[in-house]
Parts: structure tokens; C-alpha cells; sequence
């Protein structure tokens, strides 16, 4: 029922470009940002990412008061060989997107790593926690039935994430749906604060949702570690739709409170 078949040594990986904050943050950064990086591998392996629509890396971007961060999810080996490649000699100080004759001036790069070990310890974690605080720091949405869906749904957080881990580790889209259902049939969320955001690519204006939802799962503990290694891999592999395009980042805290207790 549960899947660890990794791609051997294989680790999923962060590049974090962290750059001087720009006076002006433009809400499309994560969309010229994936222009750019097109512009940096070779046009074959471009082409490939845009015909196909596959997307085996996720980018977002986030702002502070001081800082401004390019995040560049590295998700299959074999498909983002030149992207690792060229963030391995990468040695500019600054990364300029000409199509908006804008440019940023780099800090720092930072290298993050989750590697099989990482995951498969948070499946046989014994005292994982049953409470989550899920923070969706950019827009996320959820296409179904040639619609978007831009609420929190416990069936579609689980669907996507299951969907996407099969991608990476399995090379498939299959979701074990009896799985799934027992994930939806134990899982609650117990609190959110979110609003509604439009997110704009090229001409396109999808309605998103962002802010924090608090989930509760009561399953027995082996479903619930199994929750707790998807949205550990959903840090990398963002949740829902356009997620090589800025969409649906997330970030996951357990909750060590026992379910009932503050809210």
C-alpha cells in the first residue's frame, strides 16, 4: 500500500538564491524568474519542459522586509540534470530578467537536501504528531472537472500530493484511491485563516487561495506518519497546479498539542 521506491541515492533538493530586496515586488517574480532559468539550460531541454507541460522542479518566490528568495525545488535527477548543472557554476552576483528590464542582486545561494532517509523516517516515526499547520505562502489551486478549485479540500491536498510523489518516485500518475479515502475519512481540518488571490501567468488570471489551515489526522499512527511524509515532500514538490510557475508553495509544521486542545 505504501510506496519507497526511490530512485536510489537520489535526494530531492532546494536552491535558495536569496537577493537584495528590490523596492517594488512584482507579483509575477516566480513566472520571469522560470523565464529566466529557460533561458540558462539548453533550448532542447526548454522545448521539452514546455511541449510536454512537464514540470519535474517547482519555483516560488518569497519576500521579506529585507531579503527577496528565488526557491528552486529540484524534484527528478535524471530530467533537471542541466539545471543542477548550471546552479553548480553558477558564480554571478546579480540575475537580470530582461524581459522586464529588471535585475537582483545576489546575497547568497543556499542548498537544502531531503534525501530518502529523511522521508522514510517520518514514515516510521513513533510518536509523529497528529496536527499539522499547513502555510500556503503563494497561491494554490486545484483543477477538477476543467475547473479551478481555490479552497482548501482535504481530498484534493492528498490527491495532488500522492499524485506528484508517484511522479517523482515511480514515474507514474496513479493514486492508490482506497488509500487516499482512508486519508480523507481520518483527516480534518480543525482550523484556516486563508484568502483569495488571483495569480497571474502570461495572460492567464487563476484564482488561488493562501494563509494557514491546521489539519488533524486520527488515523492509526502508520497513516498518520504516512500524511506526515507527504507534506515533508510537499515542501518540495508544492501542492495543487502551475507549481513550476510559483503556485502553491507550502510550508509544514507538526503540531505537538494532542488533538482537542486550543482549537
Amino acid at each position: 500500500m505504501f510506496n519507497f521506491d526511490f530512485f536510489g541515492d537520489w535526494k530531492l533538493k532546494k536552491i535558495i538564491i536569496i537577493c537584495k530586496r528590490p523596492t517594488r515586488i512584482e507579483k509575477k517574480l516566480a513566472v520571469f524568474f522560470n523565464a529566466w532559468l529557460m533561458d540558462q539550460i539548453p533550448d532542447q531541454t526548454a522545448d521539452v519542459f514546455h511541449r510536454s507541460g512537464d514540470k519535474p522542479y517547482t519555483i516560488h518566490a518569497e519576500a521579506t522586509s529585507s531579503e527577496l528568495k528565488f526557491i528552486v525545488s529540484l524534484l527528478k535527477e535524471k530530467k533537471v540534470q542541466e539545471i543542477t548543472t548550471f546552479f553548480d557554476n553558477f558564480s554571478k552576483d546579480k540575475i537580470v530578467f530582461n524581459s522586464v528590464n529588471e535585475e537582483f542582486k545576489i546575497r547568497q545561494i543556499k542548498k537544502e537536501e531531503c534525501s530518502e532517509k529523511d522521508l522514510t523516517e517520518r514514515f516510521y516515526q513513533e510518536d509523529a504528531a497528529r496536527i499539522f499547520n499547513l502555510d500556503f505562502i503563494s497561491p494554490t489551486a486545484f483543477k477538477s472537472q476543467n475547473s479551478f478549485i481555490f479552497l482548501p479540500d482535504i481530498r484534493l491536498i492528498f490527491q495532488s500530493l500522492m499524485r506528484k510523489y508517484e511522479y517523482v518516485f515511480s514515474d507514474t500518475d496513479h493514486v492508490d484511491v482506497e488509500l487516499l479515502d482512508q486519508i480523507i475519512q481520518s483527516t480534518r481540518i480543525k482550523h484556516f485563516k486563508i484568502k483569495s488571490e488571483y495569480y497571474s501567468i502570461h495572460q492567464a488570471f487563476i484564482p488561488g487561495f493562501k494563509g494557514k489551515i491546521k489539519l488533524s489526522c486520527s488515523g492509526p499512527q502508520t497513516l498518520v506518519n504516512y500524511v506526515n511524509l507527504l507534506l515533508k515532500f510537499g515542501e518540495y514538490a508544492g501542492i495543487g497546479v502551475k507549481t513550476g510557475l510559483g503556485m502553491g508553495a507550502v510550508l509544514v509544521n507538526q503540531d505537538r498539542k494532542k488533538d482537542g486542545e486550543n482549537g
